[in-house]
């Protein structure tokens, strides 16, 4: 019974829109790394704060450790500002595909690219001009990961 009124208290806070504290730690690290953001929207769970919001021209979600560490940010991006080499990539190794998603995952050890490809796919797996590569065309949803610098690195 305590539990069932513990859970009805807690629902009926965020049924009631009851703002999630953030503690001040978090909350320094988040403004002194996105100066610019506007529209911030935070929730909490087990220790990690997760926030989106916009800076410059990109929707954005970061989340932090309650101590304040940042942990990850993801950058979503619209056709317009996916970089030249991934579309060409596409183009050139998933023909008949279409970028349905983009975003740039950036974390304290890695920057990189993610990229959903929707579509009657024809794949290769390596070079597209030996047909022992080539795979058929199928309707499916794949995503290619790409490093900072452009560089394919792997594809699901």
């Amino acid at each position: 019974m305590k539990k069932l009124a513990v859970f009805l208290l807690l629902f009926g806070a965020i049924a009631c829109g009851a703002k999630t504290e953030i503690p001040k730690k978090v909350m320094k690290t988040f403004k002194s790394k996105y100066k610019r953001a506007v529209n911030a929207e935070w929730i909490s769970g087990q220790g990690v704060f997760e926030v989106s919001f916009r800076h410059e021209t990109f929707e954005k979600v970061a989340n932090f450790q309650e101590d304040g560490t940042w942990i990850e940010t993801i950058t979503y991006l619209s056709s317009d500002q996916i970089m030249t080499c991934i579309t060409d990539y596409v183009d050139e190794y998933h023909y008949g595909g279409q970028i349905i998603e983009a975003e740039f995952v950036e974390n304290p050890d890695k920057e990189i690219y993610s990229i959903i490809v929707e579509g009657e796919i024809e794949s290769y797996d390596e070079d597209p001009y030996d047909e022992d590569n080539r795979r058929e065309n199928h309707e499916e949803s794949i995503q290619l990961m790409f490093d900072a610098d452009c560089s394919f690195l792997e594809g699901e």
